[in-house]
């Protein structure tokens, strides 16, 4: 459906892109019909290069966008849309494009919710407020290093435990 939506429907912009999959998504498995709620979290970013920073254009479903301005030195938030692709979902509310303009040298982050969501052996959550702080201590190092650290946090967190949620994290310099 992705590719279907960008690459023959020519839409682009990533709040377009997210509700046009949750309008398909709904369609093609006859989610009006049957009284389905669960949906899955998404995001969509388009960094655009301009001469002097780069635009990032962000929506996402229920997920946010985490960002280090190189000269602020500020780690940031950007909420997504308190709302899923597919399922019974609130149609009143629309996915809505959030614009940053990051300097060289700024770092981007975005990913599902499978960090935050992963159990320690009290089964308790690693949380928003753990990964933040994490953020914020690794984020001067090199991106290598950021990932080892995410690893290892992570796994000493879970420790005699199992993997609970899928995992998808990406950070990129701008």
């Amino acid at each position: 459906l992705l590719d279907k939506i960008v690459r023959v429907w020519h839409i682009t912009s990533p709040s377009a892109i997210l509700n046009k999959l949750h309008e398909e998504i709904n369609v093609l498995l006859k989610q009006k019909d049957e009284e389905f709620s669960s949906g899955m979290d998404a995001v969509v970013v388009a960094l655009e290069k301009q001469e002097k920073y780069t635009k990032i254009t962000f929506a996402g479903a229920k997920n946010s966008l985490y960002y280090f301005d190189n000269h602020t030195q500020i780690l940031s938030e950007v909420k997504g849309t308190r709302k899923s692709i597919g399922g019974i979902q609130n149609e009143k509310i629309k996915f809505e494009n959030r614009i940053v303009n990051l300097i060289s040298g700024s770092f981007l982050y975005i990913g599902s919710d499978g960090v935050v969501d992963q159990n320690n052996k009290q089964r308790k959550s690693f949380t928003k407020k753990r990964l933040i702080n994490l953020l914020k201590q690794i984020v001067h190092l090199p991106s290598s290093e950021q990932q080892a650290r995410i690893e290892q946090t992570l796994d000493e967190y879970m420790e005699g435990t199992t993997q609970r949620d899928d995992i998808l994290w990406i950070g990129t310099k701008v």
